[in-house]
């Protein structure tokens, strides 16, 4: 597969070209997953036509009400938000920021106190401001602790009480062709898209 944009094109021996909606890096083995689950589900006597297979891709967000998987929800600066958030795919989502052209990266982070949070910090690019913040849940990791986390993987930023200030200092810290990034736990997410309603594009 390749990037266009926000999608991605996918070039299949035996399922033609088609376009996903979901930009992730990540998408790329998803998308392998699914379709060997329709050829299993055509062994089994499902119809599943071409046509399904470029709707489902190209409109799953709109089909299923996915949201916040490597969505881009802002123009002058990007803004992107990705709710993965674990070191899987925090990797993913590390290479893929690395990849995208923008003047600065300003990262606003949070993560809940059961995951592997120093493998997760270690993967993210040392050249971001970070925001850190908490999601209004009871298992959210405390900001200022996160933040003391990582300092020590090299990490610099501010804390913040939560996602709306963490953004809002992110946006006013931005220019025009900079990058926003949101991500770091579902729930930061889920707290973010709350009140931050995507640009038209």
């Amino acid at each position: 597969s390749r990037s266009e944009g926000n999608t991605r094109v996918y070039e299949t021996l035996h399922y033609g070209s088609f376009i996903g909606e979901l930009g992730g890096l990540c998408q790329e083995k998803n998308t392998a997953t699914i379709l060997t689950a329709i050829d299993e589900l055509r062994k089994a006597g499902y119809t599943i036509a071409q046509e399904h297979i470029r709707i489902g891709f190209g409109q799953v967000c709109k089909l299923t009400g996915l949201r916040g998987r490597w969505q881009q929800v802002g123009m002058s600066p990007t803004i992107i938000c990705d709710t993965g958030h674990n070191t899987g795919g925090i990797s993913y989502i590390a290479d893929q920021l690395r990849g995208i052209q923008a003047d600065k990266l300003h990262i606003v982070i949070g993560m809940v106190n059961d995951k592997d949070i120093h493998s997760v910090l270690r993967q993210l690019p040392q050249c971001a401001t970070y925001y850190f913040t908490k999601a209004n849940v009871k298992r959210a990791l405390d900001e200022h602790t996160l933040q003391t986390l990582a300092k020590e993987a090299g990490l610099r930023g501010t804390s913040w009480p939560d996602v709306r200030s963490a953004f809002q200092a992110a946006r006013q810290s931005s220019t025009k062709k900079d990058l926003i990034f949101v991500g770091g736990s579902t729930f930061i997410v889920a707290d973010f898209l709350a009140f931050y309603h995507p640009e038209q594009a």
